[in-house]
């Protein structure tokens, strides 16, 4: 497909820009640009399946769904096993609390969010999928209302939860929510406002709804105000975690409306795509190990340098896995991409 080339090479970008968030690159100068990462990924897996599903017809939706899910849950049982040791070693305090307490924190992570680290996206991505697929029928003028005041939540708990702080009523909700389904931010309600968006530019596909010009000016207009908005949370009261702006989402959608139509000729674009694929699950590890050995022989933790010896590593890791899964008895390892 014409766009597939642009999504493969945008989608590695990406990937570098998400090993920069948490090898804690720049902060200062990078963010909040880097939150740009995390809904492109959604909005391109979403915009790829969706598409297939209007190409294929209706009829088709459900196998497609079904082996988008598998396809998933085969990358995070991968990943999941593997990484096991270093995920025992991260997430160790939630032990402390004795082997119910970690079954209370397990469970919820494991069906909602994240296990090993930074894997929250794909079990997000599942969930959103099923409920996108499930209200596939309810028109945009429901479910885009809808889903904006699930991402507007979302902002209040990432970004401007200092202005709910204080109100005991709202802090058992939240309580009582993420004790079950864990932070809307790092699981399926984010990733199903992301993911309508990616679904959204399927159903708009071919209709001119804005120009280049609009885009454009969008692009830089919303670029100004989301630095703007970051440097005031700062400012009022800092983030629980910044990964969620109200400006972010117009910003996105702007990119990702002239993302869409570039066409790049790239004879690589497969395996950036692969690349990508394994640096998701496997780069958060990776800055653990890496910052640890600075840390532990000379005191110190550069995180340029976290992040280069990251992604060098993680290209290591793809190369060497698409030539291993060639062997017979090593094919197992293509359930990693």
């Amino acid at each position: 497909m014409k766009y597939s080339i642009t999504l493969d090479i945008s989608k590695y970008i990406l990937s570098l820009m998400i090993v920069a968030i948490h090898s804690a690159l720049f902060p200062n100068i990078l963010y909040p640009w880097l939150r740009l990462a995390v809904p492109l990924f959604f909005i391109i897996s979403s915009y790829i399946l969706f598409n297939r599903i209007k190409a294929e017809g209706d009829e088709c939706a459900s196998n497609l769904v079904k082996n988008y899910i598998k396809r998933n849950l085969q990358l995070y049982l991968f990943w999941f096993i593997l990484l096991f040791p270093i995920t025992v070693y991260v997430r160790r305090s939630w032990l402390d609390g004795g082997l119910i307490a970690f079954f209370k924190t397990f469970i919820p992570q494991l069906l909602f969010s994240s296990t090993f680290v930074a894997s929250w996206f794909i079990i997000a991505s599942v969930w959103a999928v099923i409920i996108l697929f499930f209200t596939r029928k309810i028109s945009w003028k429901i479910m885009l209302p809808v889903l904006s005041v699930v991402y507007i939540i979302c902002c209040l708990r990432s970004s401007y939860y200092f202005l709910l702080e204080g109100n005991d009523v709202i802090s058992n909700i939240v309580y009582n929510y993420e004790s079950i389904f864990t932070s809307p931010v790092f699981s399926f309600p984010v990733a199903s406002f992301w993911m309508y968006i990616g679904k959204l530019f399927t159903e708009l596909k071919g209709k001119t709804v804005f120009s280049k010009q609009i885009l454009i000016t969008g692009v830089v207009v919303f670029a100004v105000c989301l630095w703007i908005e970051w440097k005031v949370v700062i400012k009022l009261g800092g983030f629980n975690n910044n990964d969620c702006y109200i400006f972010l989402a117009p910003l996105v959608f702007c990119i990702f409306a002239l993302m869409k139509d570039i066409d790049i000729n790239c004879k690589y674009s497969k395996i950036l795509r692969t690349i990508s694929t394994v640096t998701y699950p496997l780069h958060a590890s990776l800055v653990v190990i890496v910052s640890g050995v600075f840390s532990h022989l000379i005191g110190l933790n550069y995180s340029w340098l976290n992040f280069i010896i990251t992604v060098i590593f993680c290209h290591l890791a793809t190369f060497i896995i698409l030539k291993l899964e060639n062997v017979r008895w090593l094919r197992f390892l293509k359930y990693s991409h």
